[in-house]
């Protein structure tokens, strides 16, 4: 069990895992998913069911290294500084005409430069952030998920943004979204 519910206080504090619903809008949990702080991730119990696995930072260069050198994707279509544009779901208000295009979640909020094209099924969503001080935001424009990393790095990439960057050391009651792997030895 990971506890849930937590006001802001509770969060803020709490050295045990934790996840949070985007200020408990249940709607936004089955658009978007759940934001998982830190604990949740480095738990001894595991976050992800029996075969999967949290991504390492290294799992996350290795698929950005894959997107980059990409033939159809690299040489093609985009730069190399374009991975983001390549994992984010097309799903964006305003996208540009033949890209997919909603006002309704999930979906990113409208930035036309740097729309998804989703050209490797990741489907990539901003699911926001919920704060160490409880602050829910940046639902539809932000999407920042946990690595497994030992000092709590994440990835991220944003509305204004068509790279996939990576930040160490952050604070580790952060409430982030989590993508599992498929775990192979």
């Amino acid at each position: 069990v990971i506890a849930t519910g937590l006001d802001d206080s509770g969060w803020s504090t709490t050295n045990q895992g934790a996840y949070a619903i985007y200020e408990d809008n249940t709607d936004m949990e089955e658009a978007y998913g759940l934001l998982y702080n830190w604990y949740a991730v480095d738990s001894w119990r595991g976050l992800c069911p029996d075969g999967w696995r949290v991504p390492s930072d290294a799992d996350w260069f290795e698929l950005s290294q894959h997107i980059g050198t990409h033939d159809d994707f690299y040489y093609n279509t985009w730069s190399d500084n374009d991975i983001a544009r390549g994992l984010k779901s097309c799903r964006q208000v305003d996208a540009p005409e033949g890209i997919c295009d909603t006002e309704e979640h999930p979906r990113w909020d409208t930035y036309i430069e740097n729309y998804g094209i989703d050209a490797f099924n990741f489907a990539a969503l901003p699911g926001g952030i919920r704060e160490e001080d409880g602050y829910y935001y940046s639902i539809g424009s932000i999407g920042l998920w946990w690595t497994s990393a030992f000092d709590a790095n994440l990835h991220f990439t944003s509305t204004h943004s068509d790279t996939l960057d990576k930040q160490i050391s952050v604070s580790k009651n952060r409430g982030l979204s989590v993508r599992w792997l498929l775990y192979t030895s």
